[in-house]
């Protein structure tokens, strides 16, 4: 594991709890914990998807990323020692197209090194709740591995689900599915290679497609965003804790997905008309609550601003919100934190006060917040407007 690995990954572990509300985790099959492995996602996000998976699975993990990023030699280096290979696309061009060869090579001997490889098998990336064309690039790279190094390594899909990935406090769910067993391909590619390739790249394919929430029509995005978030079982809104062995998440997702996937435009209408309910709070009930949010939001405000703010005005991709979000503001919120402690003590006060008292106001704000979702979500239930998967159209 190379030194800078090792550094970021519990810093970037903490960053991740803070900006996901919930973050869960299920394998059907562990992953080895010996021995080559090939990962197979999906990527509807630019970089949390790798992130995630490498602060949070046991093994460390190499993955492969867009090699356009490697254009700067100091950037190159950060990212090679952070496990990061590039891989290049046709949009690059045929000069960077053909360094792949040095890139296959390179997962090659990783895999000789019994380590862990990350590939995302789409076309590309979009933050949306589908399955994008699964790309023969898998295939081809888990055929030439077994005939360079010469043994078996399992594939294991893992389908990465967002609420909404480009907002703070959201959800994600990694969910792993059957590990593919590489050597009943690898004898039908034997035989015909054009059809070992086409039929690992389906299985694949078929393998995601039951690990990823997927809203048929994009027209009912927002639909299903409440949808899912009236349907979730409570336990979902509870505080702690932040990241659980469990696809409860999932499960309540896809069920909710399969049925308005089989609704009619009618349906679909008649559902819409009754969300329009709303449960009512009393103000002055949570005003002390309240009150500590509001402190802490606002003492923690400038960089949260600022992060929005470069969010909005530079980063145009919905891919890419989510990543500057966790990255560049752990940085600006580790930088004011430091400008709060230098003015401290040139003002001749306690320096452990921005130090300890800024991340806990902030912390707590963030918990008050959640015990409002968790209030709402408990009243929903209780007053029943929670749906029906059977009867609501009825």
């Amino acid at each position: 594991m190379r030194w800078l690995y090792r550094i970021l990954r519990p810093v970037v572990r903490f960053a991740l709890r803070i900006y996901f509300r919930k973050i869960y985790i299920y394998f059907a099959e562990d992953i080895p914990a010996t021995g080559p492995v090939l990962l197979s996602a999906n990527h509807p996000s630019a970089f949390l998807e790798a992130i995630l998976m490498a602060c949070y699975l046991k093994r460390p993990i190499h993955f492969l990323v867009r090699g356009d990023v490697f254009s700067n030699s100091f950037a190159a280096k950060l990212l090679e020692l952070t496990h990061q290979i590039p891989i290049y696309r046709f949009r690059d061009g045929f000069s960077s197209m053909r360094r792949n060869q040095e890139t296959f090579a390179k997962v090659y001997d990783l895999l000789r090194q019994d380590k862990v490889v990350l590939i995302f098998s789409e076309s590309f990336t979009i933050l949306e709740k589908r399955l994008r064309p699964i790309q023969k690039g898998t295939a081809r790279m888990a055929f030439g591995a077994y005939e360079k190094i010469g043994k078996e390594f399992p594939i294991i899909p893992i389908g990465v689900n967002y609420t909404q990935a480009d907002r703070f406090r959201s959800e994600v769910s990694l969910i792993g599915g059957p590990i593919i067993p590489l050597m009943a391909y690898y004898e039908i590619y034997q035989v015909d290679k054009q059809k070992g390739i086409l039929d690992l790249t389906e299985m694949v394919r078929a393998s995601l497609d039951q690990l990823v929430i997927q809203v048929k029509d994009p027209e009912d995005d927002q639909l299903a965003d409440k949808l899912f978030a009236i349907n979730r079982p409570l336990s979902f809104y509870e505080l702690h804790p932040t990241v659980l062995n469990s696809r409860a998440h999932f499960d309540s997702d896809q069920q909710t997905v399969q049925w308005l996937n089989g609704l009619t435009a009618e349906e679909k209408q008649s559902v819409v008309s009754q969300l329009t309910e709303t449960i009512s709070v009393n103000p002055v009930m949570w005003l002390p609550l309240k009150l500590v949010q509001w402190v802490g939001q606002l003492v923690n405000a400038p960089p949260a601003l600022l992060t929005f703010y470069i969010q909005d005005r530079y980063v145009t991709a919905r891919p890419f919100k989510g990543p500057i979000m966790v990255g560049g503001g752990f940085i600006i919120y580790v930088f004011y934190v430091l400008i709060a402690v230098i003015i401290f003590i040139l003002l001749d006060q306690s320096w452990l006060i921005p130090l300890l008292g800024f991340p806990a106001l902030g912390y707590l704000s963030l918990l008050i917040q959640d015990y409002f979702k968790y209030y709402t979500a408990k009243k929903q239930r209780e007053n029943k407007l929670v749906f029906n998967l059977e009867e609501s159209t009825s």
